[in-house]
């Protein structure tokens, strides 16, 4: 049998030994490695003072049992690290699914509210089918009178025709204004209007007696009721204050043709307006001039020519000039135009 080696190389081996193991379990838990250090330590001191080897064998089977257990311990630790992640995992993929879960809700919150609604009249109304409402306007169109009036009895009444026109009929007829403006007119040589301040840097005629303006020539509006009276008035304002009435009197010449005619001799038409004692200066008044002549022929797209005059009134005339402003023609409207450029 060969002999063993001396005891100082054993003990040299086995401090080698424990030397690699305390170098292996260094990085994973330290403070069990240093007392396991400590432990060696302390065995190769009384190794040094006992000779008896036995003790040693002991301190290196306990000093093993330790680095197994460490091991053991290792592994569950790493093990529970494993089972954290797969924890904190579920618990993220569980946040997500709440916040989807809370994007769903609010949808069918939604979808409840709009069930809700279409189950009301207006929503059920609204819902209907096309064919549904189709049926319904074929339905009215049948039992509507064609052309449709509106009412649909009496002697003043809209009427819708075939093509979507509207024409108006009776009281149902409306009125409009055709309007010249005095400001622009042309100035004769003589008895001319004075160009005055009416307001800040706006400026009108002024009219003494027997003043007067050309105006241009207008048109009568496709939407006229062909045939019916002509209604014109003057528009003028005061200028000044008087303690008692004063009178002003206005006349209109005209003129009117339909196309194709010939322009008549004109015609003069006069009014007077009394202007109560201590009308505020500047004060806009609206004279009618005359009331319209009936059973003439004139169509749309007739022509109209005047001169408006101041002229001297049976009472005692303003101290000031008045302002004249503007020649209207009241005209009778029963489409709102014309179904073609030149014909009614």
């Amino acid at each position: 049998m060969p002999s063993k080696p001396p005891l100082r190389e054993r003990i040299s081996d086995n401090k080698g030994l424990i030397t690699r193991v305390w170098h292996r379990y260094f990085n994973n838990l330290e403070t069990i490695t240093n007392t396991v250090e400590t432990e060696v330590k302390r065995a190769i001191t009384d190794i040094y003072n006992v000779s008896e080897a036995t003790i040693l064998k002991k301190k290196i089977d306990l000093l093993r049992t330790k680095i197994s257990l460490l091991e053991v311990q290792t592994k569950e630790t790493i093990d529970v690290r494993k089972e954290l992640n797969i924890l904190k995992s579920k618990v993220e993929l569980s946040s997500v699914i709440n916040e989807n879960l809370k994007g769903e809700i609010t949808l069918l919150k939604k979808e409840i509210l709009l069930t809700k609604n279409s189950l009301s009249f207006d929503g059920l109304n609204n819902r209907l089918s096309n064919i549904e409402k189709k049926n319904a306007m074929a339905e009215i169109k049948e039992t509507l009178p064609s052309p449709l009036r509106l009412p649909f009895s009496g002697s003043s009444y809209s009427e819708i025709e075939q093509d979507g026109t509207l024409s108006l009929h009776g009281n149902a007829t409306c009125y409009n204004d055709i309007y010249l403006g005095l400001s622009g007119a042309k100035v004769p040589s003589a008895n001319a209007p004075s160009f005055a301040t009416f307001r800040g840097n706006i400026k009108e005629y002024t009219f003494d007696v027997n003043d007067y303006l050309h105006l241009s020539a207008s048109e009568l509006y496709h939407g006229f009721k062909e045939k019916t009276a002509l209604e014109s008035h003057i528009h003028f304002a005061t200028n000044g204050v008087d303690i008692d009435d004063r009178t002003v009197k206005w006349e209109i010449e005209g003129s009117i043709a339909n196309s194709g005619d010939v322009f008549p001799a004109s015609i003069l038409v006069s009014a007077e307006y009394t202007i109560p004692a201590n009308t505020p200066d500047r004060t806009h008044i609206v004279l009618k001039i005359s009331e319209g002549a009936t059973g003439l022929n004139f169509n749309m797209g007739a022509v109209i020519t005047f001169r408006v005059r101041r002229i001297a009134s049976s009472g005692t005339e303003p101290t000031n000039d008045p302002f004249g402003l503007m020649v209207g023609v009241h005209i009778e409207m029963d489409t709102i135009g014309s179904r073609q450029r030149y014909t009614k």
